[in-house]
């Protein structure tokens, strides 16, 4: 499982309850309500689709679901549904990449799957600063401090403040907004929001008074 899909439960949804099973295709999460929160997540993935075209966010959303045993949304399964269904009619003269949208990175140039990864880590730790400084009112260095000190007390790699401050300020902030799905999800889910914050270090908290 690569680190991005390991994660992405744990970033936004620290306390809900998983429960593996290899006999089963799904996670069970804890409540109805803790089921009905996880699906918000979907959306973000589906609306950047629909916004670009890009078949890399329906392509992620599909990873991180099966690598968390989460059963895709409709429309995931009906889009890989419909390309592997043009592979078979063609019996496999098709080229599958092209029938899921994936433009050939042409001579010289890179797989856009290249370094994806990467850039999945890098969205969420973007996205987990923005929601501590829209929500909490902190400033952009204690955000990427609160960031750091919860990942690196998972054990999870993290890169540096000073790195997360630079990237938040020339890119993130540019990136998100506050209409992000993130935002509204919370904003609409304050008991979440909360258990949002739990999940960071209390002595973080403690020093820029977050309760």
């Amino acid at each position: 499982m690569s680190e991005y899909s390991k994660v992405w439960l744990t970033f936004y949804l620290p306390d809900i309850p998983i429960e593996r099973s290899d006999l089963t295709e799904s996670i069970l999460f804890g409540t109805e309500e803790d089921q009905s929160f996880i699906c918000l997540w979907f959306i973000p993935y589906l609306m950047r689709y629909k916004e670009t075209g890009d078949p890399l966010h329906m392509l992620d959303l599909f990873k991180i679901c099966h690598e968390n045993r989460i059963y895709p949304p409709t429309e995931v399964m009906n889009w890989i549904g419909d390309a592997l269904i043009k592979f078979i009619n063609s019996e496999g003269r098709e080229d599958i990449a092209k029938l899921l949208g994936i433009k050939s990175p042409g001579p010289g140039k890179r797989s856009p799957l290249k370094n994806r990864n990467r850039e999945g880590m890098a969205y969420l730790h973007g996205s987990v600063m923005h929601m501590l400084v829209y929500f909490f009112s902190i400033t952009i260095t204690a955000a990427a401090e609160g960031l750091y000190e919860r990942e690196s007390a998972a054990g999870r790699p993290v890169p540096d403040i000073s790195w997360l401050e630079e990237q938040y300020r020339k890119k993130w902030n540019k990136l998100f907004n506050d209409n992000d799905p993130s935002i509204t999800i919370y904003d609409e889910n304050p008991d979440k929001l909360s258990e949002f914050l739990a999940s960071f270090p209390e002595n973080w908290r403690a020093r820029y008074r977050l309760k």
